[in-house]
């Protein structure tokens, strides 16, 4: 049998002494590109919703034939179900608007806590049924994305778009007349109202709570 040669082991074990630094470095590698790919991923993540209606809006023809239909509230509650709940939570006064992806629970409450439940309908302000200026406000961005309690995407309603109030087991549709943005010391966007209409706002820009974002609709 041929013996290895010396200058054989040294090139052996030159290899043995460059290999482990190798792989430590293949690591180090593979790490910082994984956690390049996770930080993409978070910053993209809360923009989701905006991808999705810019890419795959809602039908307009669908949804105004699906408020106009003899569906009801089965036909809305069933169209925009809520993401990752249960039927219970579809019972109780509600707020849709499909264009956006809005199903939310109209929450009752004396003060911002009620917000957790869903959307809070402002306690001095009116109730569908009694006519007036219905106030609801809601969260712009708390829960993660998509999320259709929240109103996200409310800065892309505009004038003539549908908002469907469900209050004591019947429908109520407003037809959007008016966008603003206001400053948050300008409460007259609560304040009451003869005719019958609803008011909806939210913090703006988005993440922010600058400003708010407010739509006003009109009954139909």
């Amino acid at each position: 049998m041929t013996k290895p040669s010396k200058k054989a082991d040294k090139k052996t074990a030159t290899k043995l002494r460059l290999s482990p630094p190798r792989l430590k470095s293949r690591f180090f590698q593979l790490a910082a590109l994984l956690g390049i790919v996770i930080g993409i991923a978070i910053i993209i993540y809360p923009f989701i919703p905006y991808l999705k209606y810019k890419f795959f809006p809602p039908s307009q023809e669908a949804s105004a034939s699906l408020d106009q239909s003899s569906s009801g509230r089965s036909g809305l509650l069933s169209y925009l179900p809520l993401i990752g709940d249960n039927d219970e939570s579809q019972s109780g006064n509600r707020l849709i608007i499909p264009k956006i992806g809005v199903n939310a629970r109209i929450a009752e409450g004396e003060n911002d806590k009620a917000l957790l439940k869903g959307a809070w309908r402002i306690p001095q302000s009116s109730t569908p049924n009694q006519g007036g200026n219905t106030v609801i406000t809601g969260h712009r961005f708390r829960f993660l994305p998509p999320n259709n309690t929240t109103f996200y995407l409310l800065d892309k309603i505009g004038i003539g778009d549908e908002i469907t109030i469900i209050w004591e087991d019947k429908e109520y549709y407003y037809q959007v007349k008016e966008t603003k943005i206001v400053n948050p010391e300008q409460t007259q966007i609560a304040i009451p109202s003869d005719e019958p209409i609803i008011t909806l706002y939210t913090c703006t820009p988005l993440f922010t709570t600058r400003q708010r974002l407010v739509v006003v609709g009109e009954l139909i």
